[in-house]
């Protein structure tokens, strides 16, 4: 694993390495280079990330062992880690989709164990992130049906990171001082 001094460095060496695959698949990365740039100049609002989770990569229902009891469900097990890494929890909830699949006491339990993180516009970054990679393995495995959906979801969360919204928010950020890239920071990102 690469170690990042910071959340926004770790997340510019996803997008770079989704951006590579992407383009031997032969996909149009025109929106992941625009994301690429987003984030680039937003680091300051993604840097308010200082203490890294540990982040599984593949989260999903079939890799989530689940007791359930009288108190409620508990996550017991977590297999296939192969693709972890360290940083912000909703890297990995953004991919799991949890908010679309799960009740309110399946989500409370999650942000229980992960801690409670401010979204603000990282969850599009992120969906724009995954997008892109599911983009690629669809169409690498021919299932245009998954690419087509990846295609619409990828361009929907670069466009509202688009709308003065997101700028504003990365606007007061930048001005209550966070880190500079390059800058080293706790809970740094690794890959």
């Amino acid at each position: 694993m690469r170690r990042f001094p910071t959340w926004s460095l770790t997340l510019i060496e996803w997008l770079e390495s989704t951006i590579y695959d992407a383009e031997n698949s032969s996909l149009d990365t025109a929106l992941l280079c625009r994301l690429l740039e987003i984030v680039g100049d937003n680091t300051a609002f993604l840097d308010e990330i200082t203490r890294s989770r540990l982040l599984h990569g593949d989260v999903w229902l079939f890799n989530l062992l689940i007791q359930r009891t009288k108190e409620g469900p508990r996550i017991v097990g977590v297999p296939d880690a192969d693709r972890g890494s360290w940083g912000d929890p909703l890297a990995d909830w953004t991919f799991f989709l949890l908010s679309r699949r799960a009740c309110p006491q399946e989500q409370a339990l999650f942000w229980q164990e992960y801690g409670q993180p401010l979204a603000g516009g990282r969850a599009q970054v992120y969906q724009g992130l995954h997008q892109g990679k599911i983009l690629s393995v669809a169409r690498r495995d021919g299932n245009e049906q998954a690419a087509n959906r990846a295609y619409r979801a990828r361009a929907d969360a670069v466009n509202a990171l688009q709308v003065p919204l997101f700028s504003s928010l990365c606007s007061a950020a930048c001005t209550s001082g966070g880190s500079a890239p390059g800058t080293p920071g706790p809970g740094a990102g690794s890959r």
